[in-house]
């Protein structure tokens, strides 16, 4: 994971976009702010350093593409290894999550920033027995482990927003699927993590066999650390 705000000179900014394709430039120079360029080029450069450490491949060099509902994958036959990852960013950071050989969804949030609407759009009728059940001074950071738990379970299974937020339950105390709709039939597939970095809630969804241990590796870098990396590797 990086803060975007580290992204924060001209010549950071230059060397980051010297490895974005041609249409990833387009997109960049698109976005009217800065810090929404910033955070696009944040991810670019988090993504392509995650990547290009796990295939060999140089960063410049890997391409992309998406499915149907806009989940990303690297490009088939571009690298030998079978790395599946995504992505998620929001207002101070930024996260990529790669595993090997299993699907895996992440979304992260700013937990400062205001619905547009209330939990009862959002939530399944379990979940809101459980939001409600827990103390009043914690429920909006609740809420956003609800809402990034299931955010990161529809990415997961890369089909948008075709399952709707109200198809499946999630529980916090543990995080996991519920015997509840659609959930019922992938409780042993998926397994859900939750982690709350600074003001941001961060949630995790792994395919797994059932019972099966996961061991997740944690980083928090910046900017100049991943083109430093970048440069070593050439």
């Amino acid at each position: 994971m990086i803060d975007p705000g580290t992204l924060a000179t001209p010549h950071q900014r230059a060397r980051a976009a010297d490895l974005l394709a041609p249409e990833e430039q387009r997109r960049w120079r698109r976005y009217r702010f800065a810090r929404d360029r910033d955070l696009f080029l944040a991810t670019r450069l988090l993504v392509r350093s995650v990547l290009a450490n796990y295939t060999g491949v140089e960063a410049r060099a890997l391409r992309f593409s998406s499915n149907a509902h806009g989940k990303p994958s690297l490009v088939e036959g571009h690298s030998e290894v079978d790395v599946r990852f995504n992505l998620s960013n929001t207002r101070g950071l930024v996260v990529c999550a790669a595993t090997m050989g299993r699907e895996v969804g992440v979304d992260v949030e700013d937990i400062q920033e205001v619905p547009g609407l209330g939990a009862e759009y959002y939530l399944a009728p379990p979940e809101l027995a459980e939001l409600r059940a827990g103390s009043l001074a914690d429920r909006r950071a609740e809420f956003y482990t609800f809402w990034t738990l299931k955010e990161s379970f529809i990415k997961a299974r890369g089909e948008g927003m075709s399952i709707g937020l109200s198809s499946f339950a999630v529980g916090i105390r543990p995080p996991r699927l519920l015997e509840y709709r659609d959930g019922a039939f992938h409780r042993s597939r998926w397994r859900l993590f939750a982690f709350a970095p600074t003001t941001h809630a961060l949630a995790l969804c792994i395919e797994s066999r059932e019972g099966e241990r996961i061991e997740i590796v944690s980083r928090r870098t910046s900017a100049q650390e991943l083109l430093d990396a970048l440069r070593t590797c050439r």
